[in-house]
């Protein structure tokens, strides 16, 4: 089974999340829901409520802490993605904590 290696980094303007960023490892297997999860523990924001997005390729994908059938249930894999890629991520909505999650490649487990 694959790993995927992701590195995030905060791109809005809060001035004291600048240069922020994190190392996030996931399955292969996982779906949007559980990135969502380890993205908000590796930058220390709340899991259990606020919306978020995912954006790529021209797709976007709403992600709820409180729903189980949402469109976080999308299978990662399915995205297709590539050493490089980047995928657009913003935590609460409200506020829109932005950043820009970037796949470093993808290893066997």
């Amino acid at each position: 089974m694959e790993r995927y290696n992701f590195k995030a980094a905060y791109v809005g303007d809060d001035k004291r999340r600048k240069d922020s960023w994190r190392r996030v490892v996931v399955d292969g297997s996982s779906r949007l829901w559980e990135l969502d999860q380890a993205m908000r523990k590796a930058f220390g924001y709340d899991v259990d409520d606020h919306l978020s997005s995912y954006s790529t390729g021209g797709c976007l994908f709403l992600v709820s802490p409180r729903l189980s059938e949402d469109e976080g249930n999308h299978p990662i894999q399915e995205l297709r993605l590539e050493a490089g890629d980047k995928i657009w991520w913003a935590w609460d909505l409200g506020i829109s904590l932005k950043h820009v999650v970037v796949l470093e490649g993808m290893e066997e487990k």
